[in-house]
């Protein structure tokens, strides 16, 4: 499928969104912005905060990198949902949500 123009999808966005949106949506894991990227990214300026960012370990995408037949990645897939713990999100976490 072609790629969307952006700009024609969402007439009249900010410009700094729309590049935000094409950095994050970027299908090459090796192109796309990361987290602290994204978080520096001018449109969110006005809601950075680097001194409370917390950072996080790099993303392991080795298990993207198999290359297996279908079958067993569906046999992976399925063992990664049934062994899907839920954890609760950080205290103060839970206290933004709350407000």
């Amino acid at each position: 499928m072609k790629r969307k123009d952006f700009k024609q999808v969402f007439k009249g966005a900010s410009p700094l969104a729309i590049d935000l949106l094409e950095k994050m949506l970027e299908l090459d894991a090796d192109g796309r912005i990361n987290a602290e990227e994204a978080l520096a990214h001018p449109y969110l300026a006005q809601y950075a905060d680097p001194s409370d960012e917390p950072t996080s370990p790099a993303y392991d995408q080795s298990f993207e990198d198999m290359d297996l037949p279908v079958e067993e990645w569906k046999e992976l897939v399925y063992k990664e949902i049934v062994s899907f713990v839920e954890t609760a999100p950080p205290a103060d976490v839970q206290e933004v949500v709350a407000e």
